[in-house]
């Protein structure tokens, strides 16, 4: 695959600041086909890693696209990181040193909006993919466009931490919340919009995100067995394998019909 670095800045006026966005693009090889549906993939990593961990992901699809006659074609992949972390946090040294507030989920998401208002993004239709904080970070930039201009047409998260706001920090005492204003209702309405969830083993938890009863009704949740939290590093095949058949899934009940001019 063709990989190319993208060092990207906020237009003024920048509440991001000096910080400086990091990116990849991820291509594949070979000229692209003609009369496909094309589609473009977002990544955002969890905590303490950085955007190359979603690499043997995104290679594993590119040959599962290989081998399959679709209408449907990845023809670009993005991965980002956090402005703290990875590439992101050694070109943004100097900028963070001044930032005594740190880097929050909201700065985060707005980077990934540059990138979707940047122009870059070639394909009209554009999966945000997000590994557990990533795929909050992939809510939150839903957070910042009117209901009808959400940049996604699909939306995949792997392992989300959610929590009822009602949850108390066992030492502290203190309300412990992740708040993210009209995200619940972000996505209702949307044509063509899904929400697709993957799991690790089960537990308790991740059985009250996807209740059905507190209205969060998903297209479909998979559970991949034999790993952790890090599965998209444990399990990357299967993890490739879910997105892929995700994506053909979806996208293939929308596809136009292609019309033979022979």
């Amino acid at each position: 695959m063709q990989v190319t670095p993208f060092h990207l800045h906020e237009r003024p006026p920048r509440d991001l600041g000096e910080l400086t966005l990091t990116f990849k693009r991820y291509q594949p090889t070979g000229s692209l086909q003609t009369g496909k549906q094309q589609v473009a993939l977002v990544f955002t990593h969890c905590v303490n890693t950085h955007k190359e961990t979603w690499e043997p992901v995104i290679q594993h699809l590119f040959a599962l696209q290989t081998e399959a006659s679709t209408p449907v074609q990845i023809v670009e992949v993005w991965s980002m990181d956090s402005p703290n972390h990875g590439e992101g946090g050694v070109v943004n040294h100097q900028p963070l040193l001044k930032r005594t507030q740190g880097i929050t989920g909201f700065d985060w998401a707005r980077g990934v909006d540059v990138l979707y208002r940047s122009g870059l993004i070639e394909p009209p239709k554009v999966i945000g993919i997000g590994h557990s904080a990533g795929g909050c970070i992939m809510i939150l930039v839903a957070s910042l466009y009117s209901l009808m201009e959400i940049p996604y047409c699909s939306l995949i998260l792997v392992e989300p931490p959610m929590f009822k706001e009602s949850k108390s920090n066992a030492t502290t005492g203190r309300s412990e919340k992740m708040h993210m204003p009209g995200s619940g209702n972000a996505f209702h309405g949307k044509c063509g919009t899904k929400t697709l969830l993957t799991f690790s083993s089960a537990a308790e938890t991740q059985d009250a995100i996807v209740d059905p009863k507190q209205g969060r009704i998903m297209k479909s949740v998979v559970k991949i067995e034999g790993a952790g939290h890090q599965l998209p590093q444990e399990k990357p095949f299967e993890v490739a394998k879910f997105i892929w058949d995700s994506i053909i899934n979806d996208l293939n009940s929308t596809a136009p019909k292609l019309k033979n001019n022979l």
